[in-house]
C-alpha cells in the first residue's frame, strides 16, 4: 500500500469519525437538553452511549 493510499484511508476515517461523532454526541446533547427532568443517571448513560457509539460506528466498516 502506497503512502498516498494510506493517507487517503486515514483522511476518510477521520471524516467519517467527525460525522459520526457530531451525530452521536449532538444527539446525546439534544436529548439531555430537551429532557431537563431526565435523571442524571440516564443523562450519564446517554453521554457514554454517544462516546462508545462513535467508536462502534467507526469500527464496523473496517470489519467488512
Amino acid at each position: 500500500m502506497s503512502a498516498a493510499a494510506i493517507g487517503l484511508a486515514a483522511l476518510a476515517w477521520l471524516a467519517t469519525y467527525l460525522v459520526h461523532s457530531t451525530v452521536f454526541l449532538g444527539g446525546a446533547w439534544a436529548l439531555c437538553a430537551a429532557c431537563k427532568r431526565l435523571p442524571l443517571r440516564w443523562q450519564d448513560r446517554l453521554w457514554k452511549l454517544g462516546l462508545v457509539g462513535v467508536l462502534l460506528a467507526q469500527e464496523e466498516p473496517l470489519a467488512v
